[in-house]
């Protein structure tokens, strides 16, 4: 492997090696590829996985502080300026109380506390919701986004 790599990099196309291995064309470059992922797989899950993880829980959760455009995905706070939200609107938080329905008879879950911005579109509540379902249970909810009805 050591052998292929040395080769790659040797050929005259592989002039800047930031993008040595962004386009595997050959066969060799894919076996490559795929090696060092396997290769890589154990360090990532093992000492990386749950700070980068941690890191985009973090950053997910200061976005969604400010409001986000659903149709460009420009944010009020975000870290590029390329998606810099240029024009917000007057935005307040909301504290919403949800409730789940969990049995045929009628049922209902405790009451679940989930806050959201009033400029947010149906689909972001739903989405902030389920979100806070997850953080809370431990699991995600069992309906797709589009069957979830919300109801006063």
């Amino acid at each position: 492997m050591e052998q292929l790599l040395v080769s790659l990099m040797e050929q005259p196309s592989n002039a800047q090696p930031k993008l040595l291995l962004r386009r595997t064309e050959s066969i060799v470059e894919m076996l490559l590829t795929n090696w060092m992922s396997v290769c890589l797989y154990g360090f990532l899950r093992e000492c990386v996985g749950q700070p980068l993880y941690l890191l985009v829980c973090a950053l997910t959760e200061q976005i969604s502080k400010g409001p986000v455009d659903s149709v460009t995905g420009k944010a009020l706070y975000t870290l590029s300026e390329d998606w810099l939200l240029s024009q917000a609107p007057d935005f307040s938080p909301l504290k919403l109380s949800v409730l789940f329905a969990v049995g045929t008879e009628g049922e209902v879950s405790e009451p679940l506390d989930v806050c959201v911005l009033d400029c947010d579109t149906v689909e972001q509540v739903k989405e902030k919701i389920l979100l806070t379902f997850h953080r809370k249970f431990g699991f995600r909810y069992t309906q797709q986004l589009h069957d979830i009805d919300i109801g006063e």
